[in-house]
């Protein structure tokens, strides 16, 4: 029988469905937080080093053409 039927759920699953759940929300959230933080930065740059994004998607965009995918994490 299902341990998923019956409601309950041992300690080691739930452990695991957590650190995955989280090992997900941090890989889908991470290049937007790094993004957010880059254009934070950009402010305080001298006007010629700004890259100016219009938002997160275009930073992420911009980000990954340059720089590579491996730059958002």
């Amino acid at each position: 029988m299902s341990d998923f039927g019956s409601g309950s759920l041992p300690l080691q699953r739930k452990i695991a469905a957590g650190l995955i759940a989280g090992g997900i929300g941090a890989a889908v959230g991470n290049p937007a937080d790094v993004a957010m933080v880059r254009m934070q930065a950009d402010g305080r740059l001298p006007v010629c080093q700004r890259r100016n994004y219009k938002s997160v998607v275009d930073a992420i965009s911009q980000m990954s053409k340059q720089e590579g995918i491996a730059s958002l994490w």
